[in-house]
């Protein structure tokens, strides 16, 4: 109190009435008015897209941040207001004052001395999982900042007589709390199709520069550095150069010749070459592949058909149909015909014919059958033999093939030389790959229309005319 105001402070005294403590009751519950924002280098400000904070994710453009309270950062910086503050420790004042032994550690708890908390925000804009998604993320953590002084937002003095201040009793009141400080960090940008085409030219552009400027120190430096940085001796020059005369038989630039290439007996003497033996081998294979053309029980069939021992047993009969065109098969008939006139009948005869049946046993057909008048094709220029529902095919003379469907393309018929051919594969009596007019007498093996006697559709040719047997009466 103050005996003379006008004499202050000399004549003020002041005495000590005493200390009490308080807190707000249950601060943590209280909600913080969070709002982020970010300034682009336009000046624009912007919210993020989302906002992640304690493994949650909120939307940053709603005010969903609004539902965050204070406990929600103290437990993500791992504290609470009623642990004791074991940092602040005034050696010499009373425990009351946060005071404590020299070496103590006992002090008040945060709820009393306030506490420091530090807020980061961590802005990014590039994604990982995301790579097309450019928009703005931000992630807030919290840390604890320890400190040694309480958190104060400063004192203020309560008089407690308002008439006459000079000799009122003063209260002093200082309030401690919570100091959240905030920083930001990260990065945000936009995808720029220039900066990339920029930084990729940049990249080749360098490897280039380094690549020239390392070939040009090493050779200044030795004559063997490219050969040796690409471990090129010559071989290189000689491999490409055998290459480009590979189709020649002489093969200049290989460094041994051909028929050098030899097998070796178990004595290790050499006997043929390589190209020998794959032409042997070859001739060996075709051989096999003729005699197996025909399985053993088909040719004893056949035996059994030309001697009249076989057994009566039904299959459907096969033809073999012409298959040039009519048109120009008449005039080829036209052109070649006799200039003997023929009777009118004769004449519809020879233009209508333009199928073979075939019936079981063996049969030879050539020029002369089915309109192939041909001076180039021999009356006898293959022998078919008919088994079950299949034909081997032998030649007579050279020139003839066989068009297999599993084959998928024509195959010459040397002379003696037989294959087995199915419903659906062809014949040619003369093959004239790439010449004027093409093939001659392509047959098309197929199954006849109507089931006949065959007893009653026997023939033979006779000087080129197929002859049938009378019909019976």
């Amino acid at each position: 109190m103050c005996a003379n105001h006008y004499a202050f402070p000399q004549s003020c005294a002041y005495g000590l009435m005493g200390v009490r403590r308080g807190f707000m009751i249950a601060p943590e519950n209280i909600f913080l008015p969070l709002e982020i924002w970010y300034q682009d280098s336009l000046g624009n400000f912007n919210q993020p897209k989302k906002v992640f904070f304690n493994g949650v994710e909120y939307d940053g453009t709603a005010g969903a941040l609004q539902g965050i309270t204070l406990k929600d950062l103290l437990e993500s910086a791992g504290v609470a207001l009623d642990d004791y503050n074991d940092f602040l420790c005034v050696v010499g004042n009373d425990e009351a004052d946060g005071g404590c032994a020299q070496g103590s550690t006992t002090g008040l708890t945060f709820r009393l001395t306030g506490i420091k908390l530090l807020v980061t925000v961590k802005w990014e804009s590039v994604h990982y999982l995301e790579p097309l998604n450019n928009d703005v993320w931000a992630t807030l953590s919290v840390r604890f900042i320890p400190s040694k002084q309480m958190h104060s937002i400063g004192t203020d003095a309560h008089y407690m007589d308002t008439g006459n201040p000079w000799h009122s009793n003063v209260m002093e009141r200082t309030f401690n709390g919570v100091e959240i400080i905030y920083e930001s960090g990260g990065t945000v940008g936009v995808f720029d199709i220039f900066t990339l085409m920029l930084a990729v030219t940049n990249a080749f552009v360098l490897i280039g520069m380094a690549t020239t400027i390392c070939d040009a120190l090493g050779t200044a430096t030795s004559e063997q550095f490219m050969d040796d940085k690409y471990e090129d001796d010559g071989e290189r020059a000689g491999l490409e150069y055998m290459l480009e005369m590979i189709d020649d038989k002489q093969m200049p630039g290989l460094p041994f010749k051909v028929e050098d290439l030899k097998l070796r007996t178990d004595n290790d003497e050499p006997t043929e070459t390589y190209e020998r033996a794959i032409q042997t081998l070859q001739i060996q294979i075709a051989n096999v592949e003729n005699r197996l053309s025909v399985l053993p029980e088909d040719e004893s069939e056949l035996r059994a058909l030309n001697t009249g021992h076989m057994d009566k047993i039904e299959y459907r009969k096969m033809k073999l149909s012409l298959m040039e065109d009519p048109q120009a098969l008449a005039l080829k008939q036209q052109q070649q015909a006799p200039t003997t006139p023929r009777s009118g009948s004769a004449r519809r005869r020879q233009s209508l014919i333009t199928e073979i049946p075939l019936y079981p046993g063996n049969q030879t057909i050539g020029r002369g059958m089915a309109g192939i008048t041909g001076k180039s094709i021999s009356r006898s220029q293959l022998t078919l033999a008919v088994i079950r529902e299949k034909v081997r095919v032998k030649s007579l003379r050279d020139g003839p093939g066989v068009f297999r469907l599993a084959v998928g393309r024509w195959e010459s018929l040397p002379s003696e030389k037989a294959a087995v051919i199915e419903p659906g594969d062809k014949i040619c009596l003369r093959l004239r790959e790439g010449r004027p007019g093409g093939h001659e007498g392509i047959f098309e093996l197929q199954y006849q229309d109507e089931l006949k006697d065959v007893d009653e559709n026997k023939s033979c040719t006779i000087f080129g005319f197929e002859v049938f047997k009378a019909p019976k009466k």
